[in-house]
């Protein structure tokens, strides 16, 4: 009986098809550019890897930095800060055109 299990073991182990798989080749057409990738390979880094990394690192930064939640005033200052604004604003559009005129 201990003879039949190796002969099992032993045979499933040489089997191609139910061990590993064999390696896949792509073949890609993107514009100009045609190349083949190997499926199960580690990925080769390139130019434009590195670009599209960089890239997205610099517009990670400008998030972190433009987009950061603005503080509000407390509740009971809102409305005077909703009623100085149009004031504020004509005031500004009148020293523009002042400044235009002279």
């Amino acid at each position: 009986m201990e003879e039949n299990e190796k002969e099992i073991n032993s045979e499933s182990n040489h089997s191609p098809d139910k061990g590993q798989a064999k390696p896949r080749e792509i073949t890609y057409h993107v514009g100009w550019k045609k190349g083949k990738m190997h499926v199960g390979e580690p990925p080769v880094s390139s130019a434009t890897t590195y670009r599209q990394t960089r890239s997205s690192q610099l517009i990670d930064l400008c998030y972190r930095i433009y987009l950061k939640q603005v503080p509000m005033p407390p509740s009971s200052a809102v409305p005077y800060v909703l009623w100085a604004l149009p004031i504020v604003s004509f005031s500004l559009t009148v020293l523009l055109v002042y400044m235009l005129v002279y």
